[in-house]
């Protein structure tokens, strides 16, 4: 399973605004967390929610190489494929602070109103890195510039 983890530069009913905007509906019950530590004899108390929104979408597409080659081989080409997304997300809350995981196509949604600026991603990809399971390497452009994900042995990585 692969999932983003981002942190929301809005509030959380912006953010759950926007995501039904989207099309992304609430699915059953808000969760909520109450978490204690003790940092330097200091009791942190917080208290976390999260809930789940999911878009289905269901389309007909053309498919490209059928009507490339159907003329040749004189057959009719108007065959339709049915491409299925599936877009999820969990939105947690943290003392006012929104993140989410996204599913699916969801970091389609997320990456757009994400903190660009947040490393929590990469602080969390280089403590569970396993560099035997690794699949694929990542680079994207952000604000015009491109960005190069490497992990390389011994959990570093490049930006």
């Amino acid at each position: 399973m692969e999932f983003n983890i981002f942190k929301i530069a809005m509030k959380k009913s912006e953010f759950i605004q926007y995501l039904n905007d989207k099309e992304l509906k609430k699915q059953g019950k808000e969760k909520k967390y109450k978490s204690e530590i003790i940092v330097d004899d200091k009791v942190i108390q917080m208290q976390f929610t999260s809930s789940f929104f999911l878009k289905i979408d269901e389309n007909d597409s053309e498919i490209e190489w059928l009507k490339y080659w159907s003329p040749y081989y004189n057959f009719n080409s108007n065959i339709k494929r049915a491409i299925e997304s599936a877009y999820g997300m969990i939105m947690i809350t943290a003392n006012r602070e929104v993140f989410c995981i996204s599913l699916g196509r969801g970091h389609h949604y997320a990456s757009n109103v994400a903190d660009l600026d947040f490393g929590f991603g990469f602080d969390i990809a280089e403590i569970i890195h396993d560099s035997n399971s690794i699949g694929a390497k990542n680079s994207r452009f952000w604000l015009k510039s491109k960005i190069l994900v490497k992990i390389q042995n011994q959990s570093t990585y490049a930006v």
